[in-house]
């Protein structure tokens, strides 16, 4: 038997010491799922946002599984509704549900509990960035065909990562560029040779990752992000987030960057964390002035050298656009798949929201596409008329 409830503290009713338990016996966790992520999340949840864990516990009252939500006013497809997301939305790049690999006959209950709060709690969940290995996909799809209950599920995006594990040279040779790419980043090496340059690979302290943030704070202020006003560093929005996040995450030894001086000066850089012995990719800067010396291919080249001598298993891209790339897939035919999974609530609204967002909008995605097909032809037959 399972005893599930709604926390509406963390700390009041989970200690740091359970839930790294729960993160470490965890094989989905990731970096965005662990304690210094997810209470700065908590500490930064804007107003009118409110905090909500489900937290599963064994018959021993062991906590074997925890869904660290938050419930917020939001308008989705022109509809206001109260809906329910991960904790680390909208910045966390991959979420795993945090469910005990020997307690995972507690996700139907979960299941269960869910649907009993929609409606008087929220009228849509939405899990985005999730990623699952443990079949947790598929038992909630049986599940909501048994109960009849409203569910849907899409792909977002494959993200690649590229395995360091080789087993043999085969494999290694595998990962390399091609040689077109290879002579074009020896090309970029000769050209910083000749000027004042150095590239790291560091994991910095506590101590020292806000000078580091400082110094990428004010590249990006400097690049296309600062002036389009979509920096991590910069926005007002995630500004203090990052910084109170890289500190924490410095201070667990889990902030890594690669980064490329030029005359005293952060040319460029990639953020990322270290997490069970893989770098994530995060975010990446340059100064505008060196935006023709493709330094981000560079850095990539230098991170994945470095991370192969320092025994790191893989490197992670971490997140990718529906319709967007990382230069590791030039490396790599290893991807994660991360899915945008619906529950529909009970409310009115609830069941308004499903019939839009599994009926309505594919259908007229699905029209605006054949329309543009029978112009596209049209103009073809036209143009074929007229010669």
């Amino acid at each position: 038997m399972y005893q599930i409830s709604v926390a509406t503290s963390m700390t009041k009713f989970v200690s740091e010491h359970e839930y790294k338990g729960l993160v470490e016996a965890c094989v989905d966790a990731t970096v965005f799922n662990d304690w210094p992520w997810l209470t700065t999340a908590i500490d930064h949840l804007p107003k009118q946002h409110q905090f909500v864990g489900i937290l599963i516990k064994d018959s021993e009252s062991q906590l074997v599984g925890m869904l660290p939500l938050r419930i917020a006013p939001e308008t989705l497809h022109g509809v206001p509704a109260q809906v329910a997301r991960f904790i680390q939305y909208p910045l966390g790049d991959r979420i795993g549900v945090l469910l005990h690999p020997q307690h995972t006959e507690a996700w139907t209950p979960l299941l269960n509990y869910l649907q009993q709060l929609s409606g008087a709690f929220w009228d849509c969940m939405i899990w985005n960035e999730w990623t699952d290995t443990q079949g947790l996909l598929e038992k909630s799809i049986q599940w909501a065909e048994t109960n009849d209950a409203p569910v849907f599920h899409r792909v977002t995006s494959h993200c690649p990562v590229l395995s360091l594990d080789f087993k043999t040279e085969e494999e290694k040779a595998a990962s390399y560029l091609s040689k077109k790419k290879r002579t074009n980043i020896r090309r970029i090496r000769n050209r910083l040779s000749q000027v004042n340059s150095s590239t790291k690979h560091i994991r910095p302290t506590k101590d020292e990752a806000q000078e580091l943030v400082d110094k990428m704070r004010a590249t990006e202020a400097a690049s296309w992000k600062g002036n389009e006003g979509v920096g991590i560093f910069n926005d007002p929005g995630t500004s203090d987030f990052f910084n109170d996040v890289s500190k924490r995450l410095a201070e667990n030894d889990q902030l890594d960057l690669s980064i490329i001086t030029i005359d005293n000066e952060l040319a460029s850089y990639k953020y990322g964390f270290y997490f069970r012995n893989t770098f994530l990719d995060y975010s990446i800067g340059y100064l505008p002035k060196y935006s023709k010396l493709g330094l981000g291919r560079l850095l990539l080249d230098d991170l994945v050298n470095a991370a192969t001598e320092e025994g790191y298993s893989a490197v992670d891209a971490s997140r990718v656009g529906a319709d967007t790339q990382h230069l590791l897939i030039e490396r790599t035919n290893q991807k994660t798949p991360h899915y945008r999974f619906y529950f529909f609530g009970k409310s009115t609204k609830g069941k308004l929201l499903k019939a839009l967002v599994v009926h309505i909008k594919p259908n007229m995605k699905s029209l605006r596409h054949r329309y543009r097909e029978w112009q596209s032809s049209r103009g073809i037959t036209q143009g074929k008329a007229e010669k």
